[in-house]
């Protein structure tokens, strides 16, 4: 591939900007929650599969996925899962009811589990390891930055005529970004000697895949429901077997030797347990703010820009700031942020303080911008370049089992408290306890200047970037 520097940025703003058509709707369709309950004449708990169900299937489909593109081709991975994605948001804007909606979001998120591995791969294949940082520092920023004009433009959007526009946009800006992307991204080597793994695959899927189903039904059908204890019972066999069989594959779905990695160990820890605290208060905090503060979609959408604008501003922020004092203290700043916004989330649900809240929402965006770039970078480092994919898909795919933990448990605590107010401060407590978990994870991190990883000489020799 070319190094040239121009080569390198043009590669980083295509991936960007698939980033930011997909990603837009994402904060606006959370807040619109409560309302499509009502629409829909369903309840808070059955609407949230709306966002756990796809989270499901995007777990499940991101290794496999995310081997396919290490094996056969990123940009082929990228640009088709892409494409299918964006098929699937303009099937959503016709949704008629919850089941539809939510089949028709599984089905998009499912194909759209091939763009997050195979994009962070196009990305880190393109930049030395020691400007991987800084780009995962604008990565950060369009993340969240995409949403928050989701929130601006969208709140009063959705209050005038509904949350289906949302997709219609997301659909054509994604066909868009497709036909502009095939021009830009380069083709990674294919390795189709290296085989694929069935066997594991299939093993991890089921073992995953029963412990999020678990955890997502326990609340609605009881934790002592046969399903749920049989997803309980079903997910560590599932693991084991997997385990058993990447121990004794030739071309493992994933090479269980990254986790003697401690820079791909801890920052793939510390995502369980930042998302669990994250995605708990993001689904949450909608919920809050109409039922406690008796907020319309567009005040929902104007208070809870206060999270992603500040994900957005401190990803960059961060990416340069890891280069200078490391990537162990950003992602201690990171992860300390992440455990503070709870508690002060707590502390604004159990006095009615909106300042609080909208403070605490501004510390939670702060934590994920500040973690994710050297959390990414040092992952990406201690890796083999021909592994960059599933090595994505792993840290991806245990956050997502983070962030259904985090939607299932709060929600559930929610209605733990003697009132409304009392009921969401518990379940933002639990989840600073939970968020403080990953700081001393976080202490464990180790700078990549001062303990080189081993990787691939091809990374080593690679040009600097100016990015």
């Amino acid at each position: 591939m070319n190094d040239a520097p121009s080569s390198r940025t043009r590669v980083l703003v295509a991936v960007l900007i698939g980033v930011g058509a997909t990603t837009f709707p994402v904060s606006v369709f959370a807040a619109s929650l409560p309302s499509i309950a009502r629409e829909f004449g369903t309840s808070e708990t059955s609407i949230a599969w709306v966002v756990s169900l796809p989270t499901l299937g995007f777990a499940i489909a991101m290794p496999v996925l995310g081997k396919l593109g290490d094996i056969y081709g990123h940009r082929r991975a990228y640009l088709y899962g892409f494409a299918a994605s964006s098929f699937f948001a303009a099937l959503t804007a016709v949704a008629w009811d919850a089941p539809s909606l939510i089949a028709l979001r599984t089905l998009g998120q499912i194909c759209g589990a091939a763009t997050t591995p195979a994009s962070m791969a196009l990305i880190m294949t393109a930049f030395a390891r020691e400007d991987r940082v800084k780009a995962m520092g604008w990565w950060s920023m369009v993340t969240a930055g995409a949403p928050t004009i989701g929130l601006v433009v969208g709140g009063p959007l959705i209050d005038a005529i509904g949350w289906r526009p949302l997709f219609i946009v997301q659909a054509v800006a994604g066909g868009l970004a497709v036909f502009g992307a095939r021009s830009v991204l380069p083709e990674t080597p294919r390795r189709p000697n290296r085989g694929f793994d069935l066997a594991g695959a299939t093993t991890l899927g089921a073992g995953v895949g029963a412990l999020l189903v678990a955890l997502n039904q326990g609340a609605s059908l009881g934790w002592t429901s046969p399903i749920v204890v049989a997803g309980f019972i079903a997910a560590p066999i599932g693991l084991a077997i997997f385990v058993a069989v990447e121990l004794h594959s030739t071309n493992p779905l994933l090479p269980l030797t990254m986790f003697r990695q401690r820079n791909f160990t801890v920052p793939v820890a510390a995502q369980f347990f930042m998302q669990t605290a994250y995605m708990g208060a993001f689904v949450l905090s909608p919920f809050l703010l109409d039922t406690s503060f008796g907020y319309t979609a567009a005040g929902v959408t104007t208070v809870m820009v206060a999270r992603p604008l500040a994900f957005s501003l401190c990803g960059p922020l961060s990416g340069r700031a890891a280069v200078v004092i490391g990537e162990r203290l950003m992602g201690i700043i990171g992860t300390s942020s992440m455990a503070l916004s709870m508690g002060v989330l707590a502390y604004g649900a159990a006095t009615h303080n909106i300042v609080a809240v909208i403070v605490g929402l501004v510390l939670s965006g702060a934590g994920n911008g500040f973690s994710q770039p050297p959390f990414q970078a040092s992952m990406a480092n201690s890796v083999d370049e021909n592994d960059l994919g599933i090595a994505s898909a792993a840290k991806q795919v245990v956050g997502t089992i983070g962030a259904s933990v985090g939607i299932t448990l709060m929600i559930a605590l929610r209605g733990a408290g003697s009132s409304t107010s009392s009921g969401f401060a518990i379940a933002f407590w639990t989840g600073a306890a939970i968020a403080a978990v990953s700081v001393v994870i976080a202490f464990q991190l180790a700078d990549t200047h001062r303990e080189p990883a081993v990787v691939a000489p091809s990374l080593a020799a690679a040009a600097p970037s100016e990015a």
